[in-house]
């Protein structure tokens, strides 16, 4: 089943430890609708700026699993 983008969205910014201004500024929203968004208080949110949201943060947690995967050693 695939989870809905604004439901995968919520998730996403419920599990990041960035800051609001961080994630606005990653993905070029205002910090305010972004507050907004992640109160679920914005009925049509409007479709662009989840997407933003969600690529931004979906983008950021790939780089903390690269970040935390041990590197590979390569034996010539």
């Amino acid at each position: 089943m695939n989870e809905p983008l604004l439901d995968k969205t919520y998730r996403l910014l419920d599990e990041t430890d960035l800051t609001y201004r961080q994630i606005a500024s990653g993905a070029a929203v205002d910090m305010n609708w972004l507050a907004k968004l992640k109160q679920r208080a914005i009925t049509e949110p409007g479709v662009g700026k989840v997407q933003r949201v969600h690529d931004f943060l979906l983008a950021y947690k790939g780089i903390r699993v690269l970040r935390s995967e041990p590197a590979e050693h390569h034996v010539a």
